[in-house]
């Protein structure tokens, strides 16, 4: 037992020495002069070697492989998104755009969508002057991290940011030109929907789904209903959000059932049933 606590305290006493010349870096030659002959002249050959090559890889790769891996890093070639810290959509035919800060307005042929970009106060928004494009540019080099509010949008680089803007201005564009839409359909023994409209013009879903009385549920006005059948209709809108938070109101609605999977779904969903219990 006290062979084995030495044999221990030996390894801690040289893991020790080895992150102390790990430390040293420019003179790994007079860090080796105090560990062992073989780890010296690793320290010694460690010199030409990029800082993430260092550490448990030196004692587990070997020389060769390091020296190739470090190759391929330095040829690998950056990424096109990578590059440069300002990022241009284009605009489609027929969309207009209109930015106010902190809203950008895009409206289109199936209607106008607007969208609150505050959360990207740290890039500037600039339209062209031909109204074709819009341009996101960072106040920071692409190679820092972008500051914008929160600990996990700090860790995040600039290319990050921009590309996650220009995927929502996009969003916005595939919307009010080509839409968005939702398929339900309602599972269950006598269940089944009817549209109604108000006076007021608001579309009224009336719903039997199992309750002693009938549920209602009036959409908002960015999202049309259009019923197919008493079991099936779909749900069509140019904001991608309201459409999905719509869909999931409705989804709620009926009493949860894992055993006969009654309820209202996404066409094509098959939920996971449980066995029903036997006596």
């Amino acid at each position: 037992q006290s062979g084995g606590r030495a044999a221990v305290a030996r390894g801690g006493r040289e893991r020790a020495m080895w992150r102390s010349a790990m430390r040293l870096g420019a003179a790994p030659q007079k860090a080796g002069a105090c560990l062992l002959p073989a780890l010296a002249c690793a320290m010694a050959k460690a010199a030409e070697w990029p800082a993430w090559t260092l550490g448990r890889q030196l004692a587990v790769r070997g020389t060769e492989d390091l020296s190739q891996r470090r190759l391929f890093a330095q040829s690998k070639r950056p990424r096109e998104k990578d590059v440069g810290n300002e990022l241009a959509v284009a605009i489609p035919e027929g969309v207009v755009c209109e930015y106010r800060y902190p809203n950008l307005l895009v409206t289109g042929p199936l209607g106008e969508k607007e969208t609150n970009l505050e959360i990207f106060e740290h890039l500037g928004i600039r339209l062209s002057e031909d109204g074709k494009s819009l341009s996101f540019t960072s106040y920071t080099p692409e190679t820092t991290y972008s500051f914008a509010r929160g600990p996990k949008w700090r860790t995040q680089k600039v290319f990050q940011r921009l590309n996650q803007v220009a995927r929502l201005v996009e969003r916005d564009f595939r919307g009010v030109t080509a839409g968005y839409r939702k398929d339900l359909e309602l599972r269950g023994l006598g269940f089944k929907w009817a549209l109604q409209a108000e006076a007021d013009g608001v579309e009224v879903l009336t719903m039997n789904i199992g309750f002693s009385h009938e549920v209602r549920y009036a959409f908002p006005p960015e999202v049309k209903c259009t019923v197919v059948a008493p079991t099936e209709l779909y749900l069509e809108s140019c904001d991608l959000d309201k459409l999905g938070r719509t869909a999931k109101d409705l989804t709620k609605l009926p009493r949860r059932d894992v055993y006969k999977g009654k309820g209202i779904f996404e066409k094509g969903f098959t939920p996971r049933l449980k066995e029903a219990k036997r006596k």
